[in-house]
């Protein structure tokens, strides 16, 4: 995610949530995100919608711009778990 108010407005949304912020860049190779999300246990990664290639193949993925869609929000699997230091909310 580039900088700017759109990813001021998803750090906050991510804090608010109980999620953790954690920015990954898209410079590094996908092997390193991968091993970072691993580790991290994460849950979702939230994206904007031109950065698909942040995405991984076993975690969620959220582009920013859809999160108050109905189906979105309706989504057990993006809900934060009651356990915080597992709730990681990786963005780029």
């Amino acid at each position: 995610m580039s900088k700017g108010a759109g990813q001021l407005v998803a750090v906050l949304a991510v804090l608010l949530a109980g999620a953790v912020y954690v920015p990954v860049s898209l410079d590094q190779p996908a092997a390193r995100r991968e091993k970072i999300y691993a580790d991290a246990s994460v849950r979702l990664v939230l994206i904007c919608q031109h950065d698909a290639s942040a995405g991984s193949d076993d975690i969620p993925v959220l582009a920013w711009q859809q999160a108050n869609e109905p189906e979105t929000i309706n989504n057990p699997r993006l809900r934060p778990t009651t356990q915080p230091a597992h709730t990681i909310g990786y963005m780029k």
